[in-house]
């Protein structure tokens, strides 16, 4: 007992004899509440799908493979074919995420100049 610091030797003795030192604390400010994962829908699949192949830099054609399309129906196996993005949906929604992005751009840029 001669290595524990004193004032947790204190407590410790104060516990063993059934008294409490201080008052109880709370988690407040410590714990955060985290949300899961939203509903699932076809376009936040699309989105997601289309996010990993263009941030990670993978083919179009991964969105067709077999393999992948096994690992997102294990990931919810109520999952149909239908749900699945193709090649296709990813590179016209690349495409359309593309268009929206450059269009804000240009009207950001033309709030600007207008200052």
């Amino acid at each position: 007992h001669w290595a524990i610091p004193r004032p947790i030797w204190k407590e410790m003795e104060a516990l063993k004899n059934g008294k409490r030192l201080g008052r109880q604390t709370n988690l407040n400010g410590i714990v955060q509440k985290v949300t899961g994962p939203g509903e699932f829908t076809r376009t936040a699949l699309q989105h997601a799908v289309t996010q990993f192949i263009a941030c990670d830099d993978q083919s179009l054609a991964v969105a067709n493979k077999a393999t992948f399309c096994n690992c997102l129906v294990a990931m919810r196996p109520k999952t149909i074919k239908a749900d699945l993005p193709t090649t296709y949906n990813v590179m016209s929604h690349l495409h359309n995420e593309f268009v929206g992005w450059l269009q804000q751009l240009k009207a950001d840029i033309e709030v600007l100049e207008s200052i």
